[in-house]
């Protein structure tokens, strides 16, 4: 009887072995199709490729887009962006400017151009423009912080003869030409007529330059001329935006004497008084005219007197 029973036992147990190892074949061999069936996916989207424009080598922000410099690539589609271009618009691109620089192998997209090139600087010009150069210092260059693609003002600055001798000269600026577009400082200029700014790198501190070329009308372009030898160019930076155009009024440095002479006189301040009842103590203060130094400040003179008035 315990031959039977141990018999029946080790049965049961070759019968728990046999579907073990036939539970981990299966579950192996389900595992295994399933990674086939993955790859095989993953193989067939990869397959799934488009050809776009890319750079074939280090491209920087200016240069010119040509066959030199541009190859033609496949890419999975399910990494390809919308405004990537491709091999058969390349026509259209083909000769104008990048905005942003490249690396070998990335796509060209759509947004990466700014107009066609130029051939020569005149090429930046419309018709009946002309390009006049003109000296700039450091505060006109606004620390050399104006570039081209920068929208302007041009101020005369010019000094008036004394009517009598007794007099002083008298300074004047008064707006010359307004929203002008600078082309070029010193060497550095646009390369497409559409091209909004030259962007100079961040950290690389301002520029030095000494000159800049403006584009304007022919009747603009001989008032520059003239001016030059008239008086002084000032240069007033205006955002790209700003449209308005300013009134043709002249300011002078009489003007500005009379203003700053306009504070000589009484003024009365009033404060809180510290006396029981809350008084109010009208401060009476005479200002003088300024007393000014050779090679100092000017300085006020004032006095003060109060007098306590009760509510």
């Amino acid at each position: 009887m315990s031959f039977q029973k141990s018999k029946s036992s080790w049965l049961m147990l070759i019968i728990a072995v046999l579907v073990a190892i036939a539970a981990f074949w299966l579950s192996n061999n389900y595992l295994k199709n399933k990674e086939e069936i993955l790859k095989s996916q993953i193989v067939q989207e990869e397959a799934e490729t488009v050809s776009v424009v890319v750079a074939s080598r280090p491209i920087q922000m200016g240069e010119i887009l040509s066959p030199d410099n541009m190859a033609v690539a496949d890419m999975p589609v399910s990494f390809a962006s919308a405004s990537a271009v491709a091999p058969g618009d390349f026509d259209y691109y083909n000769g104008q400017v990048v905005k942003h620089d490249m690396s070998p192998g990335e796509p060209l997209l759509t947004h990466y151009v700014s107009g066609l090139g130029i051939e020569s600087f005149s090429d930046l010009l419309g018709e009946g423009e002309r390009a006049v150069t003109l000296q700039i210092d450091e505060i006109n260059s606004v620390s050399g912080m104006t570039l081209p693609g920068d929208i302007v003002d041009l101020m005369l600055v010019t000094e008036v003869e004394p009517e009598a001798e007794s007099t002083e000269k008298t300074t004047q600026i008064q707006p010359l030409l307004q929203s002008v577009r600078i082309l070029a400082v010193d060497d550095i200029s646009l390369v497409s007529p559409t091209q909004d700014f030259v962007l100079h790198g961040v950290g690389k501190g301002s520029l030095q330059y000494s000159s800049i070329t403006v584009g304007v009308k022919y009747q603009d372009a001989a008032k520059l001329v003239l001016a030059k030898d008239v008086g002084k160019i000032a240069f007033m930076l205006r955002n790209r935006s700003d449209e308005q155009q300013l009134a043709k009024t002249m300011f002078n440095s009489k003007q500005l004497a009379s203003e700053a002479a306009s504070i000589e006189g009484q003024y009365q301040l009033y404060t809180l008084s510290s006396t029981s009842g809350g008084s109010l103590k009208p401060v009476t203060v005479s200002i003088a005219s300024p007393s000014t130094k050779s090679g100092e400040l000017s300085i006020l003179k004032y006095s003060a007197s109060s007098q306590a008035v009760k509510n």
